[in-house]
């Protein structure tokens, strides 16, 4: 298998159009054709086109290149452009890379594979979302893997009702296709102009509830509890360290779902205080941090990234006052929406406004033999992982194991438990 650095360019075009020329270029008028960009300067040719179509945080272009370079020689920027008659209509926003296939069952690894991967960013389909461009996507990403470019796609966050979604269940062959998905709400939240606003839309017993936390968390720490939100660059090593304090004491840690001070981490910081999206609001109990919340404000939405609390102060709720002292703060600067992200927690369900259902990730492997075979084996193991969840919720045994689990994590939480803590590569999906 070829390394990143070997593998050149690859410029393909839509096999049932009217060309089959590796050399065309956008611009060509009566022509359809696909472009594939791995390089900055090809991407920035098309920066105009690429701003039009907004997004999530993640496929910015500012965003997509810095990270990019931050991650080299890990990965490289693979990302694919439908053009119509020279017109750029829709692109696909990932990197390409070697990743590990990992099979396990609950949060035991037996075994894995290391495979090299396109990786297509949540978010990352951009431009016309209609059924037909949509079909010329999938189509040109399968055939970038019959090209032998990499052995499997994979694709971030996908809405299930979308056109992109119905067409990879419905073109990519069954021995290629994911049977593992695993589907979860995403949440969002309209954020009003007042927190009264916000206590409005929330059940009275809720609403008494969350106003007796906040007033006992400060009545047992009188004059002591604060809440500061970084954003400068010149703030960033404070804001590290007291975050890193508080995250390597949370089981969200040993998921790899939680700040960590590495080096790409400080990069993509620095990257959000630049470009004035950092937002990292932090609780203090006296000088002692206490909890977090990391997420970026980009145009009028703020994107949560990852959020945890030092289970000292577990009794407290500080987690639900940080968040409604966040609130409080969107309120008055201004912005609109709140996106939670995916994933089913209790507090998305108690302030989201409205949700979709996504797939977390969607594989879909190379038409050949060891990629295929590797897709059996996944298949194999989430069934295993399927019928294990079917008796525990039989059992009503998730909460009680989870609670278990989480609280025998943080009193480990000072051993190295993920590769993500080491600094090694973790796609952002």
């Amino acid at each position: 298998m070829r390394s990143i650095e070997q593998r050149g360019s690859l410029a393909l075009s839509y096999k049932t159009m009217d060309i089959d020329n590796h050399n065309n270029k956008p611009g060509e008028a009566g022509r359809q054709q696909v472009r594939v960009l791995k390089s900055a300067a090809e991407i920035e040719e098309f920066r105009n086109v690429w701003k039009g179509w907004p997004g999530h945080l993640y496929t910015d272009i500012d965003f997509f290149l810095a990270m990019a370079e931050a991650r080299k020689p890990l990965v490289e920027p693979h990302v694919t452009v439908l053009l119509s008659d020279g017109v750029p209509k829709a692109m696909a926003v990932g990197y390409i890379a070697q990743e590990v296939l990992d099979f396990k069952i609950s949060h035991k690894s037996l075994f894995h594979a290391r495979i090299r991967t396109i990786s297509v960013l949540r978010g990352g389909i951009l431009g016309d979302q209609s059924r037909e461009t949509a079909t010329a996507m999938v189509s040109a990403l399968m055939e970038t893997l019959q090209q032998g470019e990499a052995d499997a796609l994979i694709i971030g966050h996908t809405p299930v009702d979308s056109e992109f979604y119905k067409l990879l269940r419905e073109k990519v062959p069954l021995l290629c296709r994911d049977h593992t998905l695993e589907i979860h709400p995403h949440w969002k939240m309209n954020v009003p102009d007042t927190m009264e606003e916000v206590y409005a839309r929330l059940s009275g017993e809720h609403r008494k509830k969350l106003r007796w936390q906040n007033r006992n968390f400060e009545k047992n720490f009188p004059g002591a509890v604060a809440v500061r939100c970084f954003k400068e660059t010149a703030e960033l090593e404070k804001m590290i360290r007291d975050v890193e304090e508080i995250s390597k004491k949370t089981y969200q840690r040993s998921l790899g779902a939680s700040f960590i001070d590495n080096e790409l981490n400080r990069k993509r910081v620095a990257l959000e205080a630049e470009k004035g999206w950092l937002r990292m609001y932090v609780l203090y109990v006296g000088a002692k941090p206490c909890a977090y919340w990391w997420g970026a404000s980009y145009g009028k939405t703020f994107f949560s990234e990852a959020m945890g609390f030092d289970p000292e102060y577990r009794r407290y709720s500080p987690g639900m006052y940080l968040l409604t002292k966040t609130l409080e703060d969107f309120c008055r600067s201004g912005v609109k929406d709140l996106d939670f992200g995916a994933r089913e927690y209790h507090y998305k369900k108690q302030f989201g406004d409205y949700f979709w259902n996504e797939t977390e990730v969607f594989y879909v492997f190379a038409p050949k033999l060891w990629p295929v075979a590797l897709n059996l084996m996944r298949t194999l193991f989430g069934g295993v992982r399927f019928l294990g969840k079917r008796v525990l919720n039989f059992c009503h045994a998730p909460g009680p194991l989870k609670k278990l689990w989480s609280r025998k994590v943080e009193k480990s939480s000072e051993k190295p438990v993920s590769n993500c803590a080491k600094g090694t590569f973790q796609p952002v999906r």
